[in-house]
């Protein structure tokens, strides 16, 4: 029988997206120049990995359910481009965690959001269904089978007179 031996040269190292320390140095040649010049662009590598955290973010178990996650990613995206101009490389070395954390409160927003939505949604049509059957609680609906066809008519049942009788008219 022979053995299996995995040496350490033979397991692949793990594939990190993005490189903290590079991402460190391009935001501070954006800073630098955007002192300089305030209608500066941001470049597109930064955008481009701002992007890649925020659909990494997005695939992970806690976020993997949900239908909206284009629009979770893009409010993330966008966040993080407002607040780039806040992010201090004197005051943190570690661009990474700062952007992750906006990404991930952004889809936190946006999830709260959704369910608000969907909440109002839910509750209106509830609204209306309840209308709908107060309104044609009269109406019987019974159906027909034809083997060529088959549909459904609608009867009215006679309504409860809100008048008095005639027999109480009469004796009264």
């Amino acid at each position: 029988m022979a053995t299996l031996i995995i040496s350490k040269m033979d397991k692949k190292p793990p594939k990190n997206y993005v490189n903290n320390s590079e991402f460190l140095e391009k935001i501070k040649e954006f800073k630098k120049i955007y002192r300089k010049d305030e209608s500066t662009r941001i470049p597109e590598d930064i955008a481009e990995i701002i992007l890649n955290i925020a659909t990494n973010l997005a695939k992970s178990p806690k976020f993997s359910g949900y239908t909206y996650k284009d629009e979770m990613i893009s409010d993330a995206v966008l966040n993080c481009l407002e607040k780039i101009h806040n992010f201090s490389p004197r005051k943190s070395s570690n661009p990474f965690a700062y952007f992750t954390q906006i990404i991930y409160y952004a889809f936190l927003r946006r999830i709260k959001g959704e369910n608000k939505h969907s909440y109002i949604k839910d509750k209106s049509l509830q609204k209306f269904q309840h209308r709908m059957r107060l309104e044609y609680k009269h109406i019987k609906i019974k159906d027909y089978h034809d083997t060529d066809k088959s549909w459904e008519t609608f009867e009215e049942t006679p309504r409860k007179k809100a008048s008095v009788s005639r027999k109480r008219k009469k004796s009264s």
